[in-house]
């Protein structure tokens, strides 16, 4: 029974219907966010799976071993519950060695190209790449106050003379029909990832998306209502804890670091401030001081001295 998929996208949310129509799967997930995901899915940790992968399918062609079939199948389940995007993948695959079963693996060359499996590390790579570089110059929020449009077609004109390191649109399959709730929807039927990646990263320029790097992992994440966003909701490795909870927590400590700091340098300012009166100093070595002491001051702030050493420092 064949596979189907596709992709749509209502209100704020993504869906992904795919499967049989014996197994029917359905997944939901925020708008914008199998994208970023996407992007920082190490493909090239697995570049060996899919080197055996194409390995077992000219096997298959060659020397028409149907043992390959099942472990074939099982690899590339494995692989899509990596990424929901490998899904598609894994649902192309299984329909085209199923073909290929029936026809006794006679004349499959065109129906099962293992370059195209050997070769998805490095295309994923370099899209993932080309992608970057277009929330960088367009869509991050912090690159500019230029509207969008300007952005995008300053990105495009700067890559003409090398329109391979550019992200590259292609036509794509889509349909304006009825989906869940009584609604209807512009319907991605993908032949591949590929058109997967465009499909999002079209309607997140359409929609004109601001995006930001995490300040706590360095990655991108989508900007939803407040501008000064400054940390994403990923759960950091190997913690419960969010890039939002650390970075409440980094907030708090650094205020707590400022205010100190800021007690420290008070408290001095006023305790050398009177011994001008009390004929300890004149005012032109106070202001001296003082001066040397903001410097010192700011250097704490940004954490090139501790807390410990400008206190020594103001003691001295």
């Amino acid at each position: 029974m064949p596979h189907k998929f596709k992709v749509y996208i209502q209100n704020d949310n993504e869906y992904f219907e795919y499967g049989t129509e014996d197994y029917p799967l359905r997944k939901e997930f925020l708008f914008g966010e199998t994208l970023i995901n996407f992007l920082y899915f190490d493909i090239t940790e697995f570049e060996d799976i899919y080197m055996e992968l194409g390995e077992k399918l000219k096997s298959l062609r060659t020397e028409k071993k149907p043992d390959y079939y099942g472990s074939l199948l099982a690899e590339l389940g494995k692989m899509a519950e990596k990424h929901i995007y490998l899904e598609l993948t894994y649902g192309v695959w299984a329909d085209r060695l199923e073909e290929a079963l029936e026809k006794e693996f006679n004349n499959v060359e065109g129906l099962l190209p293992e370059n195209e499996l050997i070769k998805l590390p490095y295309k994923v790579s370099l899209l993932q790449k080309q992608i970057k570089e277009l929330f960088a110059r367009v869509l991050d929020i912090d690159s500019g106050r230029e509207p969008m449009g300007k952005k995008l077609a300053a990105y495009y004109n700067a890559h003409t003379a090398e329109p391979s390191d550019i992200f590259q649109f292609k036509k794509l399959q889509i349909c304006f029909e009825p989906v869940r709730h009584e609604d209807f929807a512009e319907v991605l039927y993908p032949n591949d990832i590929y058109d997967i990646i465009g499909f999002f990263v079209k309607e997140l320029i359409r929609r004109e998306q601001r995006l930001r790097v995490c300040k706590n992992c360095g990655k991108y994440f989508v900007l939803r209502g407040r501008s000064n966003v400054e940390y994403c909701d990923r759960l950091i490795d190997g913690s419960e804890k969010s890039c939002r909870d650390m970075g409440a927590i980094n907030i708090w400590n650094r205020k707590k670091n400022d205010d100190e700091v800021f007690k420290l340098y008070r408290r001095e300012y006023k305790r050398r401030f009177g011994w001008i009166r009390a004929g300890k100093i004149s005012p032109d070595e106070f202001y001296k001081w003082s001066e040397i002491a903001r410097e010192q001051k700011t250097r704490c702030d940004n954490g090139e001295i501790s807390l410990d050493e400008f206190n020594a420092w103001l003691k001295k």
